[in-house]
């Protein structure tokens, strides 16, 4: 690349073919594909971007240190301190298995599901 004083500006010259708007929302995807990417993960995590915080309402990522796996709200860091989350991280093992028992024990309850069912034809015929 060439040094900064040997380029030339061509900002105004050349028209844009997207609006400034599209294209901050298209680094915003591309930047959040690169985070979810799987060739990216050394470690699995059930439900990385699936939890969201209960003080400021963010989808929690996940994290690694050393050999324990965590979920984090994103607000905890990287905001100024008035601002930033209060949330404490999730230890992943305790998480999963608890998401994990509470599937299964809808599964192995029929009444549950069809209450459930219940409740969606309900709610289906009051919107109607």
């Amino acid at each position: 690349m060439r040094p900064t004083e040997e380029r030339y500006d061509v900002s105004g010259l050349i028209p844009s073919i997207i609006t400034p708007e599209l294209f901050d929302a298209a680094q915003a995807i591309r930047k959040r594909n690169a985070a979810l990417s799987q060739r990216n993960r050394k470690r699995d995590y059930l439900l990385s971007e699936h939890i969201f915080c209960a003080w400021c309402r963010r989808r929690y990522g996940a994290t690694a240190t050393r050999n324990w796996r965590y979920y984090v709200c994103p607000g905890a860091k990287g905001t100024a301190p008035a601002e930033r989350c209060r949330n404490q991280q999730l230890g992943a093992d305790q998480v999963e298995a608890d998401v994990w028992a509470r599937a299964e024990a809808v599964l192995l309850d029929p009444k549950v599901i069809m209450q459930a069912v219940r409740d969606q034809q309900t709610d289906r015929h009051t919107t109607d």
